[in-house]
């Protein structure tokens, strides 16, 4: 299994079978342990199937405002994505029976896409316009835009550099002095965000089809895979050529001369020199520990009522609005976040929640999920002026808690926000 892994705004996702390939080297410098690197493939697919309606404002011919509605109905968009691996590993194998031996492999890996391309398998998405003025919504009128599309063409998608973990373990079975049969699993994980996060629409106003990944429906994708590894092991020289005799012999010699060596000696006597330096060595880390902890303890009891106060005061004059389903910042508040973000630094011990805010549109699950999208935006930018993470607390409250009434599209924009409460 081989699974693109993101979430759509929208809309459903299903990874689907791959294949990996590597051709690798290892160097044990012991019997059990050693270091490994090599090239290899990937190949990845995953499905996308969306059901919504998307809208944006627009001004037709008679300078008539409308809504630019696009209905997406069944819509099926596959992701195929080959990547090339360097992967580096350390390995560890340990002999099991005279036959079998396990060797077990863990590291990262970076990828490079080599391609990756999308293509619309099925459903149609259909554009209407709606006016409000009137209560009138129109469709089936192409020369005015306003049709349904279900021919797509394929596209490229744009992706970055993948930095992920792996492990591979499995058992080697002799087939000839050199040779052996690895018959194992693996386990690919990705780290990071193969995309740009945008706030295009999946399908614009002039025609252009993005494809998901490059669309305001998913702002993360990371590849995870695992599944059965087949292949064979060829043995080089070995460093040490002794028989099972010739180690015997050896032990036994070195026993005897340990024993033929043993003398009478008292107990390690340290020269009293060295026994002072590691006693005060000792002594002084002791004293540095205690001094941190006092600091932290005395950080936390610092925490004035002045300081509280001015950051309460700064957190509740800060307004951060934003635009329906989005994450991205309407207005900007940098200067008061900065100056909010002097004091959580100077005081550790202060936390700030981030709570994000939605208006009534959608379910209830979409919104808790938007809320906290918008939470944690907040807080990347917070942390970008040197806060600590562990001060940032985001939450989302959804559509649970609006500012007000949820009665026009005026007073949703108000709810569209989030709030900073400092404790």
């Amino acid at each position: 299994m081989h699974n693109m892994q993101y979430d759509l705004k929208n809309g459903s996702s299903k990874g689907s079978m791959g294949y990996t390939f590597n051709l690798g080297y290892n160097y044990f410098f012991s019997s059990h342990w050693g270091i490994g690197t090599g090239i290899g493939i990937q190949y990845y697919s995953s499905t996308s199937t969306l059901n919504y309606m998307d809208a944006l404002s627009a001004i037709d011919t008679d300078n008539d405002s409308y809504k630019y509605r696009i209905y997406y109905q069944d819509l099926k968009e596959e992701q195929n994505i080959l990547l090339f691996d360097i992967p580096v590993g350390f390995s560890y194998r340990k002999k099991l029976t005279n036959k079998l031996s396990l060797q077990t492999t863990v590291g990262g890996k970076i990828s490079l896409p080599i391609n990756a391309k999308y293509k619309v398998n099925s459903g149609t998405i259909e554009t209407r316009g709606y006016y409000s003025q009137y209560n009138v919504e129109l469709y089936g009128l192409p020369q005015h835009g306003f049709t349904t599309h279900s021919v797509f063409s394929d596209g490229d998608i744009s992706l970055n550099t993948l930095y992920s973990a792996f492990v591979d373990f499995g058992i080697l079975y002799p087939l000839s002095n050199k040779t052996n049969l690895y018959i194992g699993g693996y386990l690919n994980y990705g780290v990071n965000n193969m995309i740009n996060a945008t706030d295009k629409l999946l399908f614009q106003k002039d025609g252009t089809y993005n494809g998901v990944y490059a669309s305001n429906q998913t702002d993360n994708v990371s590849p995870m895979a695992f599944g059965i590894k087949l292949g064979l092991t060829w043995r080089g020289k070995t460093r040490n050529k002794t028989t099972n005799e010739e180690t015997k012999t050896k032990d036994k010699i070195k026993e005897e001369i340990k024993n033929e060596t043993k003398v009478s000696t008292p107990k390690e006597i340290m020269h009293p020199t060295e026994e002072l330096k590691i006693q005060y060595l000792a002594i002084d880390f002791n004293r540095k520990l205690e001094n941190e902890i006092r600091k932290i303890s005395q950080n936390r009891k610092n925490i004035g009522t002045a300081a509280y106060s001015n950051a309460k005061q700064i957190a509740s004059e800060i307004t951060l609005r934003f635009n329906l389903n989005s994450n991205n910042f309407e207005n900007s508040e940098d200067e008061k976040i900065k100056k909010l973000a002097q004091i959580l630094k100077a005081n550790p011990a202060m936390k700030v929640y981030i709570v994000g805010h939605t208006s009534d549109t959608g379910s209830r699950k979409m919104n808790m999920k938007i809320g906290m999208e918008r939470a944690k935006a907040v807080k990347t930018q917070i942390v970008n002026y040197g806060v600590w993470e562990e001060q940032l607390v985001p939450q989302s409250k959804g559509a649970d808690e609006p500012l007000v009434p949820n009665s026009d599209p005026k007073n949703r924009a108000k709810n569209q926000r989030v709030q900073l409460l400092v404790k």
